[in-house]
């Protein structure tokens, strides 16, 4: 007997078996009727799904745009921040780093979200992710078919609101869209079980004209009618849809229309035919059109598609939002799945003023997707997302709305998830599929068509926002546990944080306890957002007194705590909480050297901390995991964004270590350290030690005494001891200092220049 379960959550206590996957990451546990070997759909329990090739229910999750390239290039510098930071994360030049190394990493991090699929625009999964992750394939067929194939382009009948849209009728639209089937479609992609299927094309205008929405007074219908006799898409409305579809005689025609058309010659040559009350069978006919040509677009790609991969399923062209209701009737017809974009799934009253209510919306997708089905068709939510504004990205440009944080995010994801499962059209739930827009963000000065935003589970640097990426992790866990059956209660978030400092940089954090708790995560940073920072484990969940086992540099954190159950399933982490670090008396001797975290001040500002808008910033993270001695490792990172650069600011990004008392530089005293740097990948290609951009200055009585760079080329992966020794007036802090002045031609801007400080000896 099939079992699927409703999209309520289990009652606290339920017994249950763990979840189980297939190595496509269908629910083992769940069987259909599929023996095709290739992705299907099917309805189990009035519920649709995909199937896999191993016969499993699969729900498909994950995120567009997974790439080595990211959300493209930054046209202000011509190359894309996030792969250059991959680059520096995963250098070439070194046998262990790859991107071998990335394509391994996103795999461990789509497991860990519980994802199972690549959404659009992925890097292709028959080669970079081969065997490993599902995926789709983004055709484009109404690019194809109008710009590639030289004297033989099909023609256009607007220039749209996102991009043109092809005369339909014309012959060498199906001769095109068949060429263009057969030069894309490769027989390694038709024999892939991994392969779930194709979009035809992305976001075309359905609208008529260049319209975002449906405006009866103008629809696509009258782009058509108002092309030259000489269009075969014109030619067909007057002779095939008039004349032999709708049966019309020319005085039949002037009758129901209010015409005075003297014979077809004329109908041929008329551009415009107004709506009219008094003469409503012209409305009547547009929408017939309409329903026509979408049928011919959705017929010819179709086959297009099937006649050289007949395994894979037909993911439609996604729609933004909405669609006149005879392209969605169109298309149920033809496609196996249908793809909708929509950002705007939550109650919004600007979204609602403009697109209607979201649950109505949906509802009558599938409504209309009925037409000739009792079960319709499964649809899936092929981009959704929102933006944070503790992201520090300009987020100007882009679909959806903003909230504050990134928690919120998380909010968003799981509120909409759970409203469109929870629509249902007699008794049938049909969303099989949710895509996240998109993987990593977009660059700070904009990609290709201005977008800056924070869509990412990764920010440019390929560090995941913490809180987001863990509570979609839980969120997808409890949901494919109720829809499996497989696990009982979810553990509830913690309660009442608190913070307390003592003046030697040691902080005692305090929650509620959480029942069903095996163990707690803290995660802390200097950011709200968290893209960096450090994490601790505590498993006495006797106490609700938690000790930070570091010694923290001055300055606010911020922190969060999330309980973590014997079974896997977690508590989601909620709003960061901050506290504040002063220390009081460093020991000068461990400042000397280094090896005193206290000693350095985070210089970041306490009101809105932003890591994708540092200017003149940089902090120090305790850093056990590099060094297997010692306590008192520091991780130095600065950031320099291209924000500064794009609005022509002046930046220096810098770390402060404060002494209690005047350091004499009479040749005595030594100042002391060893450096691991990392790499840094510079725009012009060059791959160089982090610390070849920093300088070491000491300053006292506010006058700078000493300034110099670090030794040059100090090698990447490995420790170097550096030790300074000058004569001149006393200092009372010594600064680690991005310095652009010796490389202004080539900063890595939008990268994390990192290296780590300790004085221990191996």
């Amino acid at each position: 007997m099939l079992f699927f379960a409703g999209c309520s959550g289990n009652k606290p206590g339920t017994a249950s078996l763990p979840l189980q996957f297939d190595k496509y990451g269908g629910l083992s546990n769940i069987s259909g009727n599929n023996t095709s070997g290739f992705f299907r759909t099917q309805t189990i329990n009035k519920r649709w799904v995909f199937v896999d090739p191993d016969n499993h229910a699969f729900l498909s999750l994950g995120a567009d745009g997974v790439g080595f390239g990211g959300a493209g290039n930054a046209p202000l510098f011509g190359f894309s921040p996030y792969n250059h930071n991959l680059l520096s994360l995963f250098p070439s030049y070194a046998s262990q780093y790859t991107m071998v190394q990335w394509v391994q990493e996103t795999i461990s991090r789509y497991k860990e979200l519980g994802f199972n699929t690549l959404g659009n625009w992925a890097d292709n999964g028959l080669t970079v992710f081969q065997d490993a992750i599902p995926y789709t394939i983004p055709m484009d067929f109404i690019r194809a078919v109008a710009d590639s194939f030289s004297s033989h382009d099909c023609p256009v009948v607007n220039q749209g609101y996102w991009n043109s849209f092809p005369d339909v009728y014309d012959p060498r639209f199906s001769q095109n869209a068949i060429a263009y089937a057969r030069q894309t479609i490769t027989p390694g992609l038709v024999q892939d079980p991994w392969l779930i299927g194709y979009f035809t094309d992305n976001e075309i205008n359905w609208f008529g004209g260049a319209q975002f929405l449906y405006n009866p007074a103008y629809t696509l219908a009258d782009d058509f009618i108002a092309l030259p006799p000489t269009y075969a898409g014109k030619q067909y409305w007057v002779n095939v849809f008039l004349r032999q579809k709708l049966g019309y005689t020319l005085d039949r025609l002037n009758q129901l229309y209010g015409t005075t058309f003297a014979n077809w010659t004329d109908v041929l040559n008329a551009t415009k035919l107004a709506n009219s009350t008094q003469y409503p069978q012209i409305q009547t006919d547009k929408q017939a059109f309409i329903y026509d040509i979408a049928s011919t677009y959705f017929s010819v790609t179709n086959a297009a598609i099937k006649s050289v991969d007949p395994n894979h399923l037909n993911l439609c062209a996604r729609f933004a939002s909405d669609a006149p209701d005879q392209v969605i009737e169109a298309a149920s017809q033809y496609c196996d799945v249908i793809s909708v974009n929509d950002y705007y799934t939550l109650d919004n009253s600007i979204s609602n003023a403009t697109l209607g209510d979201p649950v109505k919306r949906w509802t009558r997708f599938f409504t209309l997707s009925m037409m000739d089905n009792t079960y319709g068709k499964p649809f899936i939510q092929s981009e959704f997302g929102i933006r944070a504004q503790d992201s520090g990205l300009p987020n100007e440009r882009g679909a959806g709305w903003t909230v504050k944080t990134q928690n919120e995010r998380a909010d968003y994801y799981k509120s909409d998830v759970n409203r469109l499962l929870g629509i249902k059209v007699s008794g049938v739930t049909f969303l099989a599929g949710f895509h996240w827009f998109e993987w990593s963000d977009e660059p700070a000065t904009g990609r290709f068509d201005g977008e800056n935003s924070n869509y990412g589970f990764v920010n440019i640097k390929d560090e995941p926002y913490a809180t987001f990426f863990s509570n979609i992790a839980d969120a997808t866990k409890t949901l494919m546990s109720t829809l499996a059956g497989a696990y009982g209660s979810v553990l509830n978030p913690v309660d009442f944080i608190t913070a307390t400092s003592g003046n030697n940089g040691l902080v005692a954090l305090s929650w509620t306890a959480v029942s069903g708790a095996g163990s707690y995560t803290v995660i802390l940073s200097p950011y709200r957002s968290m893209p960096e920072r450090f994490t601790l484990t505590f498993t006495d969940i006797t106490t609700n007194n938690f000790v930070i086992p570091y010694q923290l540099p001055q300055g606010r954190w911020w922190f969060d705590v999330k309980a973590l159950g014997l079974n896997g399933i977690q508590g989601d982490y909620i709003t960061p909480a901050s506290f504040s670090v002063t220390v009081t008396a460093p020991d000068i001797q461990s400042c000397m050297a280094m090896d005193n975290l206290g000693c350095f001040v985070n210089n970041i500002p306490d009101t809105f901390p932003n890591p994708d808008n540092a200017i003149g910033d940089g902090f120090v993270l305790p850093e056990q995991a590099i060094r297997d001695q010692g306590t008192g490792s520091g991780k130095v990172t600065f950031t320099l964004n291209s924000l500064a650069f794009q609005a022509g600011l002046p930046v220096s990004a810098i770390v402060t270590m404060g002494m209690n008392q005047p350091i004499p530089l009479d040749g005595t005293n030594t100042l002391s350290f060893d450096v691991y740097p990392e790499v840094v990948y510079t725009p012009s290609g060059q791959y160089r030690s982090a610390t070849d951009f920093v300088h070491i200055r000491l300053f006292g009585n506010g006058t700078t005494v000493y300034d110099s760079p670090l030794p040059s080329s100090l090698p990447p992966y490995s420790w170097s001891t550096v030790g300074i020794s000058v004569s001149g007036s006393a200092f009372t802090e010594v600064t680690p200092v991005f310095y652009i002045d010796a490389h202004a031609s080539d900063i890595p801007w939008d990268q994390r220049i990192v290296f780590y400080l300790d004085n221990v000896k191996d």
